[in-house]
């Protein structure tokens, strides 16, 4: 199992690991006087973010349905190359707008990364938990293990009680294509997000507050940030349209039956990415817990199709993770994940 370093001793000989235990709850100092609070830089940095992303959306759809067009001399300049760009172009062109909102988001999340880092003096990777010691790339696949079998488990439990079925339409090359697909996924969104949400957000907070308030917190806005409905097409694209797409893609927050259990199990498992930040003391172990899950999210969609009648509140949707079943599985992990995963104590303890 995965090895925590062996922390101090606090006053009292004990242990003084914050976790979700009140008890355990160690508050950080306080920062200096001079350097704003982590809650406060993130709170203006996801600010920007929504608000940048909204309105750069509409710019970028326009761009990709011009480039999408036919254009005689760009042909005859860029040859071969152009027709791969166009046909890129094309296959963009027709995704529906509020992906282009979410692109939007991400761009800009990820550019204003390094001063987002710079505002919370993290200068350095170590600082976001990306340690490259032989005993995390080895966390790092028993995380990786974990994810895999608890959402292989949840797509097992959804189609044995026939609330989805298999899909044998496929062809064994679509098979080859989408897992590949899922995998680079499951790679490229679990390294971004952990080290935006748990190596950036749940570190700076970390540092200010106790355990239990910096994972609710941070858990709260990675959740937040994933619970985004699919709202159609405007009729015409805007200056504005992106305010409007990404304002009617948060109504899943006035649905009790979406938001119960579906952002409540999104919370989970945040949470339980925090506490394996928290205990290993590095984020590998998080990343490939988060790229197991993400693999599963990827993949079940394609290899399911629905049933007419079946309890989606139950057992979700193609999405896997939005219903109780998934639930009934991420408590006892985050149970669990407490009792098995060594406590790492900090020297200001």
């Amino acid at each position: 199992m995965v090895q925590g370093s062996q922390p101090p001793e606090n006053g009292d000989g004990g242990t003084v690991e914050s976790a979700i235990d009140p008890k355990e709850n160690i508050v950080q100092p306080a920062p200096p006087m001079d350097q704003p609070s982590a809650l406060r830089v993130i709170a203006v940095y996801l600010l920007i973010v929504f608000i940048a992303g909204a309105f750069l959306a509409p710019r970028l759809h326009s761009s990709i349905q011009f480039v999408a067009e036919p254009h005689l001399r760009a042909r005859r300049m860029l040859g071969p190359i152009y027709e791969h760009l166009r046909s890129f172009s094309e296959t963009l062109a027709r995704e529906p707008f509020y992906r282009f909102v979410n692109r939007c988001l991400l761009i800009v999340a990820i550019v204003g990364l390094p001063h987002f880092f710079k505002s919370l003096r993290m200068r350095s990777v170590s600082a976001v938990g990306l340690k490259g010691d032989p005993r995390h790339w080895g966390e790092m696949l028993q995380g990786l293990c974990w994810g895999f079998a608890a959402l292989a488990l949840a797509a097992a439990m959804t189609v044995s009680f026939h609330a989805r079925v298999f899909n044998f339409t496929h062809s064994p090359t679509e098979w080859g294509k989408h897992i590949q697909g899922a995998a680079a996924a499951a790679a490229v969104v679990a390294i971004i997000e952990e080290i935006l949400f748990r190596g950036a957000l749940f570190g700076a907070l970390r540092r200010d507050h106790g355990f239990r308030t910096a994972a609710l917190v941070s858990s709260s806005i990675y959740a937040v940030l994933h619970f985004f409905e699919q709202p159609p097409d405007p009729a015409q694209i805007h200056w504005y349209s992106g305010l409007v797409v990404l304002g009617q893609m948060l109504r899943g927050f006035t649905e009790l039956q979406t938001l119960i259990p579906g952002f409540f199990n999104l919370l989970l498992i945040g949470l339980l990415l925090c506490l394996a930040y928290e205990r290993t003391g590095a984020l590998l172990f998080s990343i490939g817990l988060h790229a197991g899950f993400v693999f599963w999210v990827k993949l079940f969609g394609f290899m399911t199709l629905d049933i007419s009648g079946a309890n989606s509140w139950i057992f979700g949707s193609n999405r896997l993770v939005d219903g109780w079943s998934t639930a009934l599985l991420l408590i006892p992990m985050l149970l669990l994940f407490r009792q098995i995963l060594p406590k790492k104590k900090t020297d200001d303890q």
